[in-house]
């Protein structure tokens, strides 16, 4: 009786440490996958302002733009 409980504990302890194991990589696989969707998430955000900032640059040209064909049409009808 004494061997097989001893051979049970063995198995059990067997068991439980290969699920600790597992569950230690799973964390690990499960850290790096969060890292990597945030980084992600990080720079998606990032090229969202950079697009916003290239968009508000370029309606500034654009009005800029438009102030100049007006001043040079303005100059043409005076000759």
């Amino acid at each position: 009786m004494a061997t097989a409980n001893n051979l049970n504990a063995e198995t059990l302890y067997k068991v439980a440490n290969a699920t600790y194991k597992f569950v230690k990589g799973q964390n690990r696989l499960n850290t790096v996958i969060w890292l990597s969707l945030v980084g992600s998430l990080m720079l998606i955000d990032m090229n969202h302002k950079a697009i916003e900032n290239l968009r508000a640059q370029n309606l500034i040209l654009a009005k800029e733009i438009d102030k100049l064909k007006l001043n040079e049409n303005a100059e043409e009808t005076e000759m």
